[in-house]
Formats: structure tokens, C-alpha cells, sequence
């Protein structure tokens, strides 16, 4: 697993205050491209990328300019490689130029907000790509228990954190997720709560429909039902995040493996 992200003069949300939201989507797409090229054909292979230079650039100007190698030998340009993104701007390269998607979001009925994305991204690429050959994944977390309230319960906090804490004010994609999912004004009370200082009160505003629609929490019975929805879904890779063993025990059963 490899993680980029901006730093320096264009971390976060300076990238759109300096460059504007569009040239700062533009100069993120432009990274995580030479990025992949980088990993596929590794550092003995000498190039000149706009934003990973080969070679580095002179010690004078690192601070504005940053280079990035690998630490090991040589590369395997078959290792498949997969992006984590979650709204167009960054799902339509996703299925231009990797293998396949860590999706952001991803839920039963999410397919019919995606499906232009990634055809769009399959058309650029050129090359007959479709979703044949190109892999999705979602993530789903499980909580076995009878009380269906109390295991939505214990789930919330984390919604909230990413909801209403994590990126910028005016650039939360786990926000932006909710909005579209017709949540938005739950999104921006849960946001303004979290940003104010009062947590608890944020994690109560999450929606128990919000977390029940993303995840799958209740008895054995209820999970193995709902999980059909999920096998439906348009992702051909299922993640189950989980704390419990029997979650996976149930997971098993759902998916006619036990």
C-alpha cells in the first residue's frame, strides 16, 4: 500500500487558495499519474515529469519542487495498482490509468452515480478498456448483534470524524458523500457540531439510515439478508472491516462459503 499526498507549499487546502479549485484538481490528477508511471517502471527509469522530476532538482530549490524515488530495485510493472477516490474529478482518471478502485463511497444503488464516471475514464484510456478489466472494490463494516440500534451506535463516531473533521471546511469528500447520498443537511449540522468542539453532540446527529445504508450491522439473519444487496452492488471485491471474528464467520455464511 502506497499513500501520496501534497505537502509543502501546496498541502491541502493551500493547493486550491494558491491555484484555485480547478488547477488544483488538474495539478493532483498530473501527480498521481507520474506516480503510477514511477511505480510501473521504477526509479532507474530516467524521466522528466512536471511534478516528479528524474533527477531530483538542485538542494537550492527542494521547496518548491519535489522528487520521489523508490526505496527498492526494480519494479514489477504486472503488480496491479488501485486508487482510492471517491468523487468525478478524481474517479474518471481512476478508470483512465489504474487497474482498479478503492472506492470512496461505494454502496448498493451507488453504481448509478459512478457508472458515467468510470465509461468516461474507460473512453480516455483509449485501449478498449472497460469494466472487464478493471477492478472495483468497496468496503463495508460489519457488527454482529442483536440491538440493530446499539451496533449502529458504535459506528457513528468514526462517520463523524471523517463527516464533519477530516479535510477542509469547504473540502470534505466524506461530506460531499453524504450530500449526494441526499443527506446534506444532516452532513453540514454533523460538520458545524464537529468543527465547534462539540463531538458528542455531532455523533448524534449521524443518521441511523445514513450508517445502516453503508454498512452492515444487526443479527446473523439480518446481515446474511441485506448482504444480497451488496453482492448486487457492481463491486467484484468486498472489504469487511471488523472487529469481531464472527463477523467473518457471517460474512462466510453470506457469501456461500462456509
Amino acid at each position: 500500500a502506497l499513500a501520496q499526498r501534497v505537502h509543502g507549499p501546496l498541502d491541502d487546502d493551500r493547493l486550491e487558495r494558491r491555484l484555485g479549485a480547478h488547477l488544483g484538481t488538474r495539478l493532483a490528477a498530473q501527480l498521481t499519474d507520474e506516480l503510477l508511471e514511477l511505480l510501473r517502471h521504477g526509479q532507474h527509469r530516467r524521466r522528466e515529469g512536471r511534478q516528479h522530476p528524474d533527477p531530483p532538482p538542485p538542494a537550492d530549490r527542494l521547496p518548491e519542487h519535489r522528487f520521489v524515488g523508490l526505496q527498492h530495485g526494480d519494479t514489477n510493472p504486472d503488480i496491479p495498482i488501485y486508487l482510492a477516490t471517491g468523487n468525478e474529478a478524481t474517479v474518471k482518471p481512476t478508470a483512465e490509468i489504474a487497474d482498479g478502485w478503492l472506492s470512496m463511497g461505494f454502496m448498493p444503488g451507488a453504481m448509478d452515480e459512478y457508472r458515467s464516471w468510470l465509461e468516461e475514464g474507460f473512453r480516455r484510456a483509449g485501449n478498449g478498456k472497460g469494466f472487464k478489466d478493471f477492478a472495483i472494490a468497496a468496503n463495508v463494516h460489519v457488527e454482529v448483534d442483536n440491538d440493530v440500534k446499539g451496533a449502529l451506535a458504535r459506528l457513528k463516531p468514526e462517520i463523524a470524524l471523517y463527516v464533519g473533521g477530516m479535510g477542509h471546511k469547504t473540502k470534505n469528500f466524506h461530506n460531499d458523500i453524504m450530500v449526494r447520498r441526499g443527506f446534506g443537511d444532516a452532513a453540514q449540522r454533523i460538520q458545524e457540531l464537529y468543527l465547534a468542539g462539540h463531538k458528542d453532540e455531532a455523533i448524534a446527529t449521524v443518521p441511523d439510515e445514513w450508517v445502516d445504508m453503508k454498512s452492515l450491522v444487526g443479527p446473523a439473519a439480518r446481515i446474511r439478508e441485506r448482504y444480497r444487496t451488496w453482492e448486487d452492488c457492481g463491486a467484484d471485491t468486498l472489504n469487511v472491516r471488523s472487529r469481531q471474528p464472527e463477523a467473518i464467520e457471517v460474512m462466510a455464511q453470506a457469501v456461500r462459503l462456509n
